[in-house]
Formats: C-alpha cells, structure tokens, sequence
C-alpha cells in the first residue's frame, strides 16, 4: 500500500508540474488542478518510450489501487492487485526520468527486457 500511494502521489505531482508547464498540451482545469488520468496522459505524453504495453488496462489498475489506498472511504485493493500497478508506476516514472536524462527510446527498448520490473506478478 505504502509504495502504490508513493508512486501515485509522485505521478499526481509529476503530471501536475508538466501540465503548469504546459507541457505537450496538458492543462489544468480551471481550479488549477488535474486529474490522477491527466496526469498520467501528461507523463505518457512527454516519454520517448512507454515501457507497459497495455496502456488503458495500466491507467485504470494504477488509478484503482491509488485510489484504493488514499481515500479511506474506498475498499483497498488485495496485494497482487496493488503489486502490479506498483511495479508499473515505478517502470512508468524510471522510464521518463531515463528519457529525461537522454536516453534513446531504442536504448530504453533494448533494455525493457532486462528490466526487473517488466513482468506482471502472478497469484499462485
């Protein structure tokens, strides 16, 4: 729970500081903020690669299980449903911050494969 709520609030934040940069047409809404689906569009927006290969079945696991564990009024989700959503966050934001540092989207590809966080967990 403690790693899927660190990698939600650090997509909320990241997305936020791209979208008041106006980075790559993201926005805030009229209030000033953006929604945790914003925020992730504004993040895919501005990778050279992204690193999950399904990424409305990523959005939607990622958003539940933050959901999941911030507001307590929401049913937390079981650990191999926060697991994977963890394991992509966390692939999501190394991914952009390795774009940012000038990787390649082909070097970052080449690497996806030996990544240890590509890979879903499975329950036994």
């Amino acid at each position: 729970e403690t790693r899927v709520s660190q990698t939600g609030v650090a997509i909320e934040a990241l997305g936020f500081q791209l979208a008041s940069d106006g980075a790559n047409g993201s926005k805030l809404n009229s209030r000033g903020q953006i929604t945790y689906n914003d925020a992730m569009e504004a993040i895919l927006a501005d990778m050279p690669l992204v690193p999950v290969p399904d990424v409305a079945a990523w959005k939607d696991r990622s958003r539940q299980s933050y959901m999941g564990v911030k507001h307590a009024d929401n049913v937390p989700p079981d650990i191999v449903t926060l697991a994977n959503p963890y394991r992509e966050n966390a692939l999501v934001l190394r991914y952009w911050v390795a774009g940012r540092l000038g990787c390649s989207a082909d070097t970052l590809r080449r690497r996806l494969d030996r990544d240890p966080l590509n890979g879903s967990f499975v329950a036994t």
